[in-house]
């Protein structure tokens, strides 16, 4: 190992592939390095990564070994690592559990879900609108207007040269927020949204809405708890789960969970929390603020911008513009949109097998929630009783 220049942590990753589809070590690290770069541990952390180093990318990068395709599939996990395969299986099992729950819609149907459906009343989609618009309001979105605006006119005027038309469009985002669209299905004109009622609504979610969230989670993590303490073997608990989402038949007696009517009042009281947030005029400006939102993102996905600031790459203008949005931010919006969504829903389930699997599906998705970002001021919820639990 002494004559090789490759480290022991490589070796031990990359030897056992190359073994497998009969290539030498050499050449299939020289493949890599064309997108990992140089073996070292950073490249070695991107290569156990779905996300960062996607199959189809190492598939291009090992192209020039000519390893047939079915033992290039068959044996891709090896470069991955067995960490990378655990969270893999974990992820692919989070889908399966959330398949349960409310769908949520993706930002372009969200978009137009908008502009249609007058009917004033408190739905998935201002809740959405809300989360949105909270989320997006913690990480900065809203300022990201006004700072880009002035920062594409500084930037132009030190290059000497004019502002292209991106700059135009930034500006009229900036000093004209086109609401028409999304107001007209409520019958309400776009000049009724103004800073102040943005101001008000989104103190009240602040104010009111992450705390109820939160308290429901501690009560269904509780639900939970009892249910693992009075059961004599958490391990048959698990296969019975799974069992069950799988279609293979009911609980036995002994297996059956603690009594729900506690989480359905919880349930109720966000619920009434949720009103308490949109009464008045909640609905549409909750709405307004999430189109906002959407509009900006749409900026920020313009390949142009970063240039238009003198930024190498969209990561550096986001730290330019002092927007804190971490990787994991889009992933963070769902799953709490989502969560949301679930608890407004459960209330008009009937008790059962479904409601057991609907709220083992909420406790996994509860679970993937980075909560100290949501409620760092609130009480208890960053104590033991918020942390995964081994059983999922």
């Amino acid at each position: 190992m002494a004559d090789t220049p490759y480290s022991e942590n490589w070796i031990k990753r990359v030897q056992p592939f190359a073994d497998a589809v009969g290539k030498n070590l050499g050449e299939v690290i020289d493949a890599l390095s064309t997108e990992v770069g140089e073996p070292n541990d950073q490249a070695l952390e991107a290569l156990s990564s779905e996300e960062y180093t996607p199959f189809e990318a190492l598939k291009t990068a090992l192209v020039g070994l000519k390893i047939p395709p079915a033992i290039l599939r068959k044996n891709i996990n090896l470069l991955r690592g067995k960490k990378a395969v655990s969270e893999e299986a974990a992820a692919a099992s989070m889908i399966r559990m959330t398949g349960v729950l409310p769908p949520v819609p993706d930002d372009k149907s969200f978009v137009e879900s908008l502009k249609v459906g007058g009917e004033l009343k408190v739905g998935a989609v201002e809740v959405i609108a809300a989360v949105k618009a909270a989320l997006a309001s913690k990480v900065g979105f809203f300022e990201i207007p006004d700072v880009l605006k002035q920062k594409m006119e500084s930037y132009a005027e030190s290059l000497e040269e004019p502002c292209g038309t991106e700059y135009f469009e930034i500006r009229k985002l900036v000093t004209k927020r086109n609401y028409a669209d999304i107001m007209h299905a409520l019958g309400i004109e776009g000049t009724f949204v103004t800073d102040q009622r943005k101001a008000a609504f989104m103190g009240k979610l602040e104010a009111l809405l992450w705390d109820e969230v939160g308290s429901f989670h501690r009560q269904l993590m509780g639900w939970n708890k009892s249910w693992m303490e009075t059961s004599n073997n958490p391990t048959v608990l698990v296969s019975t789960i799974t069992s069950a989402l799988g279609g293979g038949g009911a609980m036995p007696t002994l297996m059956q969970p603690p009594d729900t009517a506690f989480l359905r009042d919880a349930a109720e009281k966000t619920i009434i929390t949720i009103n308490k947030v949109f009464a008045g005029v909640g609905i549409p400006i909750a709405r307004a603020l999430a189109y906002d939102a959407e509009k900006i993102k749409e900026v920020l996905d313009n390949s142009r911008i970063p240039t238009l600031i003198g930024a190498p790459n969209k990561d550096q203008m986001l730290k330019m513009l002092g927007v804190n949005v971490a990787g994991d931010y889009v992933r963070l919006e769902r799953n709490l949109v989502q969560y949301i969504v679930a608890i407004m829903e459960y209330p008009k389930l009937e008790a059962g097998q479904n409601e057991i699997m609907y709220l083992s599906a909420m406790l996994q998705l509860g679970l993937s929630i980075d909560w100290d970002k949501l409620l760092s001021k609130a009480k208890g919820l960053t104590e033991v009783s918020l942390k995964p639990h081994s059983r999922f």
